[in-house]
């Protein structure tokens, strides 16, 4: 390729910890068709060798920048890297997306040949997933609009812009952690024009962090506070009021002052911006200010503010023949009625058609455009106004490149077992609107929603939820696994109720699906009531369902000689495989806690990220979409209380699983014991608590014994360190440890979620320091275990 002295553009890329991605990510900028382009990429202090491989990679890139720097933020990266940059225009990338080969190509042809002054061009993307499979079309707003931006961004990715305009600003806010763009967005639209144009040309993955996953209530203060700025740098703060929409808090309701005793404008920012040092006054009437521009920029200034009515305008086309035989297919193909109208073209004559969207929303209008441009091929776009733009593009499809990328990105499995697939009917059956499983001689059933099938849900769910249910005893089931299901958009969570599956729920997002195993059919001492209390109390107050499944899958147990329960670590689970496809999941929860995870059975460190359990079951989970999501796994009972507590679910969320009547506990088993404990109150001394005190290993040793040192005085006044000296010894030993969390554990929670989670365990609890890790580490309660 031709290496240009002074690109005409620069693409810019901040990147954190994106090395599964970056590669793709920078290819993408360098296969562009419009090859007159710089790539300069700012490292932000990643820690998972994102810097090591773009060194190795594009090192020694004649086209290629590749800035190292400590850690700044997103509003910093891109800074330093659009500085570094010398192109004309600049085109932003993020990391772990990708871009169409035409995307600089055809937002370059915007600028050069429209003689109008454009400040910045944005087209429309594509929504991939991390496999790089189709997620279908990102939001689209049809048409720029100053005033529609100030409601909200509306700025959609390929976005590119010139220098000069970025000069004009103060770049992206370092304030703010999140709805930089926007800020900085709203920044250009008070310096110059924006358009739109039609064609996605850019693949935004969802896989990490976005705008709806990071922690809602900063992106709603700092959306705010992005129209707050936007507000006084356009002299429009004492005119305008700002509120939030209790039912959507990121809504911003505007108002205008109805009696303002001053009606003019604060024109401080303006002055100040342009350099003003003398002292003149910055409160101005708007007469004054029409005074000092020329007609022509008050024109093109109220050409910004866009219109509420929707047109599609098609052409041109070289004849009126062909312009009626378009419309002719128009009505009959999508019952749309069109006009003619021409227009000069150079030499000749354009013949274009309208369409009028009036009673149609503007989702409505975006997606009869695609449907109309992608089934035809036709030329098209949407446009606000009854007339012949100043502003002249092409719009293309783009699904042929699209569907191009898919059928090359796309990770598909390529190992193929030559053995039948997994047949379903041969295990599973519904009868009466009931699902049944038959394992042998063992047949168990599961009452799913009224409008779940068979027919809608994947095979690898049903192959994965017979494994889970019978792997200790029959592991024939993945003999000829081959999993092809793709991920849906929001987690599940296995909720029990209890106050780490509780604590769970505090830290995942509000979409997470809440699905209860409800053990239906079999006699024992469990009880329904508490967790039922909770559930009606949280729908209460949240407005999200608890999803009760009844079943007696724990009876396979019984058929083995076993206890009534769960037959593996994920059969807590296994309603939620089999309502994957049903709720979209895309990973699944539940609450274990540090004492289940990094300490093996509660006594004895282990690296939980290399044990046996997560090597076995995470793999297994991801392959089909449902990459397990353990909030807690870093968290000890202790702090899971805390947690609960901190929430206001305190006397909701109760592990004892035996009381009949709401809002009490049974106060005898081993839950409760350990609970009261924890808490420093007295509890009652039963013969399960005695026998369970009196083995070795105890049940989660370590939290155990920390809330024996805290408290352990039954309520008859018995002391449990002098009742049983075999513990004497152990109650010496540090365990305040488990009053922080681990932080390696949020290694381990599915990237798309791991900042969220993050954010709000931060909210809640410090980690750990290095002498407690270091004390951890150390625990070994019963080395000869």
């Amino acid at each position: 390729d031709r290496i240009y002295e002074v690109p005409k553009v620069t693409v810019y890329i901040p990147a954190y910890n994106c090395i599964d991605f970056i590669e793709q990510a920078v290819e993408s900028a360098l296969n562009q068709t419009f090859t007159d382009l710089e790539v300069v990429i700012c490292n932000d202090g990643s820690t998972d060798g994102t810097g090591e491989l773009l060194d190795e990679l594009y090192g020694e890139h004649p086209r290629v920048v590749i800035i190292h720097q400590e850690n700044g933020g997103i509003s910093n990266a891109s800074n330093t890297a659009i500085r570094a940059g010398r192109g004309e225009y600049i085109l932003q990338l993020d990391a772990d997306d990708v871009l169409l080969p035409i995307a600089a190509e055809s937002l370059v042809r915007v600028f050069e040949e429209n003689k109008i002054d454009i400040g910045f061009v944005y087209g429309d993307s594509y929504l991939i997933n991390a496999k790089n499979e189709d997620l279908g079309h990102a939001y689209s707003w049809s048409v720029y609009s100053r005033q529609r931006l100030s409601n909200g961004m509306m700025i959609h990715h390929p976005r590119m812009f010139r220098r000069r305009d970025f000069n004009r600003t103060q770049g992206f806010d370092e304030r703010i952690t999140n709805a930089v763009d926007f800020d900085f967005f709203l920044k250009l639209s008070e310096l110059t024009t924006g358009y739109h144009l039609q064609m996605p040309m850019y693949l935004y993955r969802q896989h990490e962090e976005n705008t709806s996953k990071v922690d809602k209530s900063e992106q709603d203060t700092n959306t705010h506070y992005c129209v707050r700025q936007h507000l006084e740098r356009t002299g429009l703060s004492q005119r305008v009021l700002i509120e939030k929409d209790p039912s959507a808090p990121r809504k911003i309701i505007t108002n205008l002052v109805e009696q303002p005793e001053d009606h003019r404008l604060d024109c401080g920012a303006l002055f100040g911006k342009f350099g003003f040092r003398e002292n003149i006054g910055q409160f101005r009437h708007r007469w004054e200010l029409d005074q000092w521009i020329s007609q022509h920029t008050s024109n093109r200034s109220q050409e910004m503010l866009g219109e509420s009515s929707r047109f599609l305008r098609l052409g041109p086309y070289g004849s009126v023949r062909v312009a009626d035989a378009v419309a002719g297919r128009l009505m009959k193909e999508h019952e749309l009625s069109a006009r003619v109208e021409s227009k000069r073209k150079g030499k000749g004559i354009g013949y274009h058609l309208f369409v009028d969207f009036e009673g149609r929303s503007d989702k409505q209008a975006v997606e009869m455009r695609r449907r109309i441009q992608d089934e035809h091929q036709w030329k098209c776009e949407i446009i606000d106004k009854k007339m012949f733009p100043n502003i002249v593009v092409n719009p293309a499809s783009t699904s042929e490149l699209y569907q191009q990328f898919l059928q090359s990105e796309s990770v598909v499995s390529s190992d193929v077992s030559d053995q039948e697939a997994y047949d379903i009917s041969a295990f599973w059956s519904v009868r009466n609107e009931t699902l049944l499983f038959n394992w042998k001689d063992v047949e168990v059933f599961f009452e799913m929603p009224l409008d779940w099938s068979m027919e809608h849900t994947h095979s690898d769910l049903f192959q994965l939820a017979h494994h889970i249910l019978v792997e200790p005893w029959d592991k024939s089931a993945m003999s000829n696994w081959n999993p092809t299901r793709k991920a849906g958009w929001r987690p599940g969570l296995a909720f029990s109720g209890g106050v780490d599956s509780a604590a769970a729920l505090c830290l995942m997002p509000e979409e997470t699906v809440l699905g209860y195993n409800e053990r239906t059919g079999i006699q024992g001492k469990l009880n329904h009531t508490n967790a039922f209390r909770f559930f009606e109390e949280f729908e209460r107050r949240s407005g999200r369902p608890v999803y009760r499944v009844k079943s007696n899958h724990e009876k396979i147990r019984l058929s083995q000689g076993k206890s009534v329960g769960f037959s593996t670590d994920y059969a807590c689970a296994v309603q939620l495989i089999l309502l994957a496809d049903y709720f979209g999941l895309d990973s699944i929860g539940t609450g274990m806690p540090l004492e289940n995870s990094y300490l093996f059975h509660g006594h004895r460190y282990r690296d939980f990220s290399n044990s046996w359990f997560w090597k076995h079951y995470q793999p297994m989970f991801e392959s089909v979409g449902l990459p397990l999501y353990q909030p807690v796994a870093g968290c000890s009972e202790i702090i899971n209380m805390s947690i609960v507590r901190d929430a206001g679910w305190e006397g909701w969320a109760q592990s004892c699983l035996r009381s009949a009547k709401g809002g009490t506990v049974c106060g005898q088993c081993w839950k409760c014991f350990r609970k009261n404990s924890m808490l420093g109150l007295p509890f009652s001394m039963s013969n399960e608590i005695i026998t369970f005190l009196g083995k070795e290993p105890i049940k989660q040793a370590a939290s155990t014994l920390y809330s024996i040192q805290r408290g352990g005085v039954s309520s008859d006044g018995k002391d449990i360190r002098t009742e049983f000296p075999l513990i004497h010894s152990l109650l010496d030993m540090d365990f305040s440890f488990l009053d922080h969390h681990y932080a390696p554990a949020l290694k381990l929670l599915p990237e798309k979620y791991r900042h969220f989670t993050t954010t709000r365990l931060k909210g809640y609890v410090e980690k750990m320091t290095s002498p407690e890790v270091a004390s951890m580490k150390g625990i070994n309660l019963y080395p000869n275990s």
